[in-house]
C-alpha cells in the first residue's frame, strides 16, 4: 500500500448507528488527536454499497480507526478491514487474517495446533446437546462473539443450562458453547508492535467480589477490581507467551489478550480483543491503557503516539509536519 500524501485526517467508522452503543467511546482518543492537528470524522456505514460510497470519498490523506469488525449489524457480515484493504486505505486495526480470531471458536481452532498457547475444553452447544455437557459445574457458556464480558454466562447447576443456553441464543444469535472453568489467576496483556521489540504489558487482575467470573458489571466498574503488576517469573512468562502468540496468529496492530492460569500451573487464552477500548477517564479506564500505565507509567499521550507510529510503519504512511513532530516530541519524553 503506497499513501502519496501525508495524512492529517483520521476517520472512526462505525458498523451501523444501532451499533453504536456497542463500539467504545471515542472521546478520548479524537481529543489527543484534535490536540496534535488530525481533524477527525464519523462515519456510519449499514452495508457494503454505502460502505463503499462513502469511503471511496474519503480515500486521499486518511487514516481509518475502526470502532466496529463488521459492516452492519451482523458478526458474519463482510469485514470493514476488508473493504478498506480493497479501495487501498490505511486502518488502524489488525489485517484482515487475525481479525477472524475476533470469533472465540476460530481462536481456539487457530490454537489447536500449537502446543505451548492453549484454551480451555470447551464444547459447542446445541437443543441435541444441552443435557449432556461434558464439564462438572460450575462451567461457563458464551456466545462465538462474547465482549465486553456480555454474552457470558456462569452455570453453576446443571438443571439451569438449558435455561441459559435460550437466553444466550435468543438475546444474541450466535453459536453457544461450554468453556470449562479453571480460573485460578487471570491476566491481561496489552500489546503494541514496536521497533525493534513489541511494547507487551502484562497485569494481574483480582476480583473485589464473589463473583466467579468478571461479568459486565464488574468490568464496567474498576472499584470491584484490582490491577496490579504479576510477580518477575509470571510477567517474563507473559511477556514471551503474548509474543509467540501476536506471531503464531500473525497479528500486526494493538490488540488485548485475557489469560488465565490454573490449578496446574496451565496459561490459557481465554479472550483476543482486537479492538481494545480506549478509555482514559478516571472512573472508568480500559484494562488496555491500565496495564501500560501500570508496566510503564505510559499516559494517553505515550499510549497513543505509539500506536500512530506502529501504524505509520506498517502502511509506510507520514504524517503532516506538525503531527509528525508533536508525536517524535512525545516519544522522546
Amino acid at each position: 500500500m503506497k499513501i502519496q500524501q501525508p495524512i492529517d485526517n483520521v476517520l472512526f467508522i462505525y458498523s451501523a448507528q444501532p451499533l453504536i452503543d456497542r463500539g467504545w467511546d471515542t472521546v478520548d482518543v479524537k481529543s489527543f488527536l484534535q490536540t496534535i492537528g488530525f481533524k477527525t470524522h464519523d462515519i456510519f456505514i449499514y452495508n457494503e454499497d454505502d460502505g463503499m460510497k462513502q469511503l471511496s470519498n474519503h480515500k486521499d490523506n486518511v487514516l481509518v480507526w475502526p470502532v466496529c469488525y463488521t459492516i452492519g449489524a451482523e458478526f458474519n457480515n463482510r469485514l470493514l478491514i476488508d473493504l478498506l484493504h480493497e479501495l487501498n486505505i490505511p486502518y488502524i486495526s489488525p489485517s484482515v487474517h487475525a481479525l477472524k480470531f475476533n470469533s472465540k471458536l476460530m481462536l481456539k481452532q487457530g490454537l489447536s495446533n500449537n502446543s505451548l498457547i492453549k484454551t480451555p475444553c470447551y464444547q459447542v452447544i446445541n437443543s441435541q446437546n444441552i443435557d449432556r455437557v461434558e464439564f462438572s459445574t460450575p462451567y461457563l457458556m458464551k456466545c462465538e462473539y462474547s465482549c465486553n464480558s456480555e454474552g457470558v454466562v456462569t452455570v453453576n447447576n446443571q438443571k439451569n443450562a438449558k435455561q441459559v443456553w435460550n437466553q444466550l441464543i435468543n438475546q444474541f444469535k450466535q453459536v453457544v458453547f461450554a468453556e470449562e472453568y479453571e480460573r485460578v489467576r487471570e491476566f491481561t496483556v496489552s500489546y503494541i508492535p514496536g521497533d525493534p521489540e513489541p511494547i507487551i504489558a502484562p497485569i494481574e487482575v483480582t476480583i473485589n467480589s464473589d463473583s466467579l467470573i468478571i461479568d459486565s458489571l464488574i468490568k464496567n466498574n474498576n472499584k470491584l477490581l484490582s490491577f496490579s503488576l504479576p510477580d518477575i517469573s509470571s510477567r517474563n512468562y507473559l511477556i514471551d507467551y503474548v509474543n509467540k502468540l501476536a506471531n503464531h496468529l500473525s497479528i500486526d496492530s494493538h490488540f488485548r489478550v485475557d489469560i488465565l492460569k490454573n490449578n496446574d500451573g496451565i496459561y490459557h487464552v481465554i479472550d483476543l480483543n482486537l479492538l481494545p477500548q480506549m478509555h482514559f477517564s478516571d472512573n472508568c479506564v480500559s484494562y488496555f491503557p491500565i496495564s501500560l500505565k501500570i508496566n510503564f507509567g505510559f499516559n494517553r499521550e505515550d499510549i497513543l503516539s505509539r500506536i500512530l507510529m506502529a501504524v505509520k510503519h506498517k502502511f509506510k504512511l507520514c504524517f503532516t509536519d506538525n503531527i509528525e513532530t508533536t508525536i517524535n516530541t512525545i516519544l522522546r519524553k
